[in-house]
């Protein structure tokens, strides 16, 4: 019987990624990218207009509401957040 070694991490993109920095770059990007979006719905926001508020393109928020975060990229993602 051959045993497995389980190693506990702190989040999935710890999993993914081997960098410490890299996995806690794309969880903090992922938690802007769904405050953002979550405040889109709750507004009720077309995403031209959220777009407007980010100071990005709609179709940066099109891909921010697709989950496609390395295309949102961070500079929008922040400035949406403050």
């Amino acid at each position: 019987m051959t045993t497995t070694k389980r190693t506990n991490l702190a989040s999935v993109w710890d999993a993914i990624e081997k960098s410490h920095e890299v996995a806690a770059s794309l969880r903090l990007r992922a938690e802007v990218a769904n405050a953002i979006i979550e405040e889109t719905r709750r507004r009720k926001l077309t995403q031209a207009r959220a777009a407007a508020l980010c100071g990005v393109t709609q179709p940066r928020i099109s891909d921010l509401m697709r989950g496609r975060l390395e295309i949102a990229g961070t500079k929008g993602l922040n400035l949406c957040s403050d």
